[in-house]
């Protein structure tokens, strides 16, 4: 994963939020330093590191970030830098020299060996570099060699790159050396061999010279650092020092130090001892104590990392805020305990969280976490957004006004998608593309769990082409959004040959029907062949007519295009066949004392038919007939009419004038053909006014085949014909009254 460094987060059950940082420079470092003056670390790379090997790096504490990298030489191991901050002072493992490197110009300005070519167990490097206080050019060194066990080979004082007669002994000596309250005394500890000694180390211009022993602390591997007046030690002890003599002093209040490799660092402008390293259960631990009652003040746990003995323990302010560590996993950590403004865990993430092969995914802080300030992702960067490149969990926090963290939000996981396979485009008809025509272009075997996106951005199963050119199609998975690679291409080319004319229907789209099972339709058969395309049954290419068949996938697609002799195609012709199920039968009954017959329909509307002729409709299930004879009726539907019940024998014995034939509604022509008006009375255009009027066109099968709403604006309106085969018909013309029937004959 391309980041600025790793964060995690922690929050503390304290009525005030403590936020923990624990943050890993990218690289792989030896040791650094810290240098006030310009407020950066400077951290010293191996030769293994793949970006900036054998260098000398110069860090912002602040966010992380490596601002520049400096070539010193072969596998630089330890750096230090004088009081003033102008320069470090820098130890190999690949050479035998120790070389000044100057931070106004960030070159090598010195360069010196640290001798032992000649010696049985030389050469000899630098273990611990020492500026001495008030010089640029003194400095004190901790040589050891590459061979044998032990390894010191003494403290030597260099001057301006030479080293001074007087050294102390080799073998048995000061591993670790460190300040004291004077400047012409250092302290050194023995902390490889059994022998665990203090010693008092006195600086003259003819070099070192060990003046007192001591034998306070014991333990391998321990470290020392002098502040105010006291000398501490990894283990959890101290000394005092009093000009440059040690004497007793005490211990911290954890009685675990000495199974754990830690780093010391004193800030006396708030009266706190800091240690950190490896924790007692697991992940990496600062622990702050007194410096006067010498008990624990605070402790933090970081978990994430893998954790390994410290090298180098390090303050970056003196607020007991920041600090940095150089840990045996030759990484570089960046530690900061702050107090936070913000108490509340921020909204949890909500958004996209699948990151497709080869690509990256943006994802965003929600809108109520960037509201209350900036947004700190679990990588280290800041921004609104982030940018992820690996499956991983991911978390984020809030910088309040000082930049301290808020407690992190819920972790969300971000997982890996494979790439679905590219789709197919199945072969056209035709590659030619004639004029005034277009081509279709579909997809083999397309899945309903995915979206496909052409070449020209549509987002289409099947592609009307209008143009001449190269087409592909992309697969998107709809459950993880990732693409596939875009298919073969398709090369359509022009042509000056003329298309047909799209082929006239019948019936025409769109299409209600009352077909039971299936509806046939058919082209005008001026073309040689058709291609037709459902969305049920798929594509046909026939000579006459296609039939759709009913499917609870409704409703159904159909297009169809004309194909000439020479293979151009038309326009498609496009639209839907609805399929709707008629009522069930209904049956009559007939009371004679009333003369009323009954339907059994009760869903809605009874048509009443006297010798199969349409004779009324009523809104409820009784009807009063008007003529002796045959009576049936069927039930209305959505969109059909029922299947005819039986039939009753009626005796009327008084004559009534009919709704069937009133003169309020004629039709002009009847026969009609294309369109037929509709004419009426003065007292029916009187009665009705601006109420609303219905008019409705059956067949006598049994389904309603256009259906108008209006009102009257004069004493006429009309009716298209267009698409309505030659055949009888019944016209109704309804309105609050009784509806008004018509009888009409439709002809080609």
């Amino acid at each position: 994963m391309k980041s600025t460094f790793t964060l995690f987060l922690f929050l503390s059950t304290l009525s005030v939020v403590f936020s923990q940082a624990l943050s890993q420079v990218p690289g792989i470092y030896t040791d650094a330093v810290y240098v006030s003056k310009n407020d950066r670390i400077y951290a010293v790379t191996t030769n293994t590191d793949p970006d900036n090997g054998n260098s000398v790096c110069r860090i912002d504490p602040s966010n992380g970030n490596i601002e520049a990298c400096f070539f010193v030489g072969s596998s630089p191991s330890v750096v230090a830098a004088t009081d003033d901050g102008d320069f470090l002072y820098i130890g190999f493992l690949g050479e035998t020299s120790i070389k000044r490197f100057n931070l106004s110009t960030n070159e090598v300005d010195l360069s010196f060996s640290t001798g032992g070519e000649d010696d049985f167990l030389g050469p000899f490097y630098a273990e611990e570099i020492l500026p001495l206080r008030n010089s640029n050019e003194n400095i004190a060194v901790s040589l050891q060699n590459r061979c044998c066990s032990p390894r010191h080979e003494g403290v030597v004082i260099y001057q301006n790159g030479v080293a001074a007669t007087n050294t102390t002994p080799d073998h048995t000596g000061s591993n670790t050396i460190a300040y004291t309250d004077r400047d012409n005394q250092i302290i050194g500890y023995n902390n490889s061999s059994t022998d665990f000694g203090l010693r008092r180390m006195s600086i003259t211009n003819s070099g070192v010279t060990v003046t007192s022993t001591y034998q306070f602390f014991s333990g391998f591997s321990n470290l020392i650092e002098y502040a105010d007046g006291r000398l501490y030690s990894t283990n959890g002890q101290f000394v005092n020092i009093n000009n440059g003599v040690a004497s007793s002093g005490g211990e911290f209040s954890d009685n675990s130090f000495g199974f754990r490799r830690l780093g010391v660092e004193p800030v006396p402008t708030i009266n706190r001892v800091f240690f950190f390293g490896r924790g007692t259960s697991g992940g990496y631990q600062l622990e702050s104590f007194n410096g006067t009652t010498l008990t624990t003040e605070d402790t933090w746990n970081f978990s994430g990392f893998q954790t390994e003995d410290i090298l180098d323990f390090m303050r970056l302010s003196d607020d007991g805020e920041r600090f940095a560590a150089v840990d045996a996993n030759n990484s570089l950590l960046l530690i900061r305990v702050c107090t936070s403004t913000l108490t509340e865990v921020p909204p949890a993430y909500e958004g996209a969280t699948t990151l497709c092969q080869d690509d990256t995914l943006t994802v965003f802080a929600p809108l109520a976490a960037r509201d209350l300030g900036e947004i700190f992702w679990s990588d280290g960067s800041i921004g609104d957004s982030l940018v992820v490149t690996a499956a991983g969990d991911y978390s984020y926090a809030i910088l309040d006004a000082t930049a301290c963290p808020s407690p992190q939000s819920e972790e969300f996981r971000i997982f890996n998608s494979s790439s679905p396979f590219p789709p197919e485009i199945a072969a056209p008809i035709s590659n030619v593309l004639c004029q005034n025509g277009s081509l279709s272009l579909s997809i083999n075997f397309p899945s309903s769990s995915a979206q496909y996106i052409w070449s020209t951005g549509d987002t289409t199963n099947v592609l009307n082409v209008a143009t001449a050119g190269s087409y592909s199609v992309i697969r998107v998975n709809n459950s993880s959004g990732c693409e596939s690679m875009p298919s073969a291409s398709i090369e359509i080319s022009s042509s000056d040959m003329i298309a047909p004319s799209s082929p006239v229907l019948s019936p025409p789209l769109d299409l209600d029907t009352c077909s039971f099972n299936s509806i046939t339709i058919t082209p005008d058969g001026n073309a040689a062949e058709y291609l037709w395309e459902s969305s049920i049954s798929g594509s046909e290419r026939n000579d006459g007519a296609f039939t759709v068949f009913r499917s609870s996938f409704e409703p159904t697609q159909v297009s169809v295009r004309a194909i000439s002799a020479e293979g151009c195609l038309s326009e498609p012709v496009e639209g839907v066949v609805r399929f709707f199920t008629p009522p069930n039968t209904p049956f009559i009954q007939y009371n004679l004392a009333s003369n009323t017959l009954a339907s059994s329909y009760t869903a809605g509307r009874n048509f009443w038919y006297f010798n199969d002729v349409l004779e009324a409709i009523t809104e409820g299930r009784f009807y009063e007939p008007l003529q002796s004879g045959f009576y049936s009726v069927r039930g209305e539907g959505e969109a059909c009419l029922s299947e005819a019940s039986n039939l009753i024998s009626t005796t009327v014995t008084s004559v009534r004038e009919t709704i069937a034939a009133s003169r309020e509604v004629t039709l002009s022509p009847n026969p009609a053909s294309g369109q037929v008006n509709l004419l009426f009375s003065d007292e029916f255009s009187r009665r009705i006014g601006i109420k609303p009027l219905t008019i409705e066109v059956w067949s006598v099968s049994g389904q309603r085949l256009q259906r108008i709403e209006t009102r009257l604006s004069g004493e006429s309106a009309s009716l298209d014909l267009s698409g309505i085969k030659a055949g009888m018909y019944m016209v109704i013309v309804r309105s609050e009254d009784s509806p008004v029937i018509r009888k009409m004959v439709a002809k080609v």
